[in-house]
């Protein structure tokens, strides 16, 4: 895998070596999102999560859920490869609204 972080970037507490840009994004909406949790020292990253692999709508911040592919229960493998085509739809002058995600096509 390509070098993309930086030293500083891996000094978060939910680094992990193979993780890819995308995961990062995630994990970094989760901590935000959870805040208070670490700063009580019950911060657990997503991948350590026993469902690390689900997105769930009540457990993610509004950052993940307000995209319009978001489905409650969704890998974050599945997550990641919308999140990169949603943008090139976006980059293409797509609209918002009219997003179809791959799954429903």
């Amino acid at each position: 895998m390509e070098e993309w972080a930086t030293e500083t970037l891996k000094e978060v507490p939910f680094w992990r070596n193979d993780m890819t840009p995308e995961e990062y994004e995630i994990e970094r909406a989760h901590f935000i999102h959870n805040w208070d949790a670490y700063t009580k020292g019950k911060y657990t990253p997503l991948w350590k999560q026993k469902n690390a692999e689900r997105l769930y709508k009540c457990e993610c911040p509004k950052l993940i859920t307000d995209y319009p592919f978001f489905r409650d229960g969704m890998t974050c493998e599945q997550f990641a490869k919308e999140q990169v085509l949603f943008c090139e739809y976006m980059s293409n002058g797509g609209i918002e609204k009219d997003y179809i995600p791959s799954f429903e096509r």
